[in-house]
């Protein structure tokens, strides 16, 4: 595909293109000098890194939706899901093995089966969740629905055209790290935990519980100070762009 063809594209949506230009300019991507136009953007960041931005947006765009049902608990689930994309960059970054835009993207979209649920049971799915702080709401939702949220992002994923690996990994995000092969996977998982661990994104104090084995795998990374405040300072830029 052409470069003219992507910029006419994105550009045909005023509020995705605005975003995707604060987005390349922000801490994250960290360009050498400002990017000021869509075309500058694809030509800089190259179309992986420009089609990410823009499902990274139009994701965060359907979880805040003020006009559907529980925006409090979407919005919610959304800050906590900018979190967890936010340190899975980091993550990649240090371990060198997984894209760090693809396993930003797919911590953004980890969550996003839930979004099938809020819509289709609200109220009662909002407390369901409630009643989980620490994430893992799954065994009731198979109980309730036959169906889990990471069953129905997979689902999502699929049907929206987003890349298979990422698929895999939001299916997976709820495992354990030695019942998942890729390391797409474990890089969310493992985000999940340092994110809680950080309180990056997560209010509630009971959001955290400590797990022995991951402290012993993490250690280093928890007790990083720089480069937790690094990626706090990712974290909030993309959370002003997105939930501003």
């Amino acid at each position: 595909v052409e470069v003219p063809k992507v910029t006419q594209l994105i550009e045909c949506d005023p509020i995705i293109s605005s975003k995707v230009l604060a987005l390349a300019n922000s801490p994250i991507y960290c360009p050498s000098r400002p990017i000021v136009t869509i075309n500058h953007a694809v030509v800089i960041l190259g179309f992986r890194s420009v089609a990410k931005l823009v499902l990274t947006v139009a994701t965060s765009s359907v979880f805040a939706d003020k006009s559907t049902p529980c925006i409090e608990d979407r919005l919610r689930t959304l800050r906590e899901s900018l979190a967890i994309a936010s340190v899975a960059r980091v993550v990649a970054d240090q371990n060198g093995t997984v894209d760090s835009d693809e396993a930003f993207l797919a911590g953004v979209m980890h969550d996003v089966g839930k979004l099938v649920l809020f819509n289709a049971d609200g109220e009662a799915y909002s407390e369901m969740i409630d009643q989980h702080p620490t994430g893992d709401s799954t065994d009731a939702e198979r109980e309730q629905y036959g169906v889990t949220h990471p069953e129905l992002g997979k689902t999502c994923g699929s049907n929206w055209g987003v890349p298979h690996d990422i698929n895999v990994a939001i299916n997976n995000h709820h495992l354990e790290l030695d019942e998942v092969s890729d390391e797409l996977s474990a890089t969310i998982i493992r985000a999940d935990y340092l994110a809680r661990a950080w309180r990056l994104g997560f209010e509630s104090p009971s959001a955290f519980v400590a797990n022995e084995a991951m402290e012993a795998e993490l250690e280093s990374l928890i007790q990083d100070g720089e480069l937790r405040s690094k990626t706090a300072e990712e974290f909030e830029a993309i959370s002003d762009l997105c939930l501003g």
